[in-house]
């Protein structure tokens, strides 16, 4: 059976998001009917505070004692996303101008490289060639914001 969270649940943590100045990026039920987990991944522009996740997770924490579908929650957790996460809208790219990304792009092509600009319609990635040799030197490619199916932050572990 597939976990379904009822309509007045979402409408409740987008309004406790904006209440907050944060965004709701993604909602997730896991688990079994038995055993139902929550997770909720929220964003800004600010970056994400451990009061954001407090307060939001108090406010279903309180509404869990009178709502039949979230009395049945085991776990609640509140979180900013992850660096693995896709991002979504475009001022989560400016938090992370001068990291590499890897963005799939509409046409199923991929880019890797260096973010280093960001505007409300396309973002700018270096590129580096296959081979740095024979004085070659990275190219700059502006992307469409549009053309992103998926983009994501290339962790360095150097």
């Amino acid at each position: 059976m597939k976990l379904e969270l009822p309509d007045h649940i979402r409408t409740f943590i987008e309004d406790s998001c904006a209440e907050n100045s944060v965004v709701c990026l993604r909602i997730v039920l896991r688990g079994s009917p038995q055993k139902i987990l929550l997770d909720v991944f929220i964003d800004s522009a600010e970056g994400i505070t451990h009061d954001n996740c407090k307060n939001i997770s108090k406010a279903l924490n309180e509404l869990s004692e009178t709502d039949d579908f979230l009395s049945k929650v085991s776990l609640i957790e509140v979180s900013s996303p992850g660096a693995d996460e896709p991002l979504t809208y475009i001022w989560q790219y400016t938090k992370h101008i001068n990291r590499t990304f890897k963005c799939l792009l509409s046409d199923k092509s991929s880019i890797t490289g260096k973010l280093i600009a960001t505007d409300e319609h396309s973002i700018t990635i270096e590129e580096k060639p296959l081979k740095m040799k024979d004085g070659k030197i990275p190219v700059e490619r502006t992307i469409p914001i549009q053309s992103i199916e998926k983009s994501t932050v290339v962790l360095s572990f150097k």
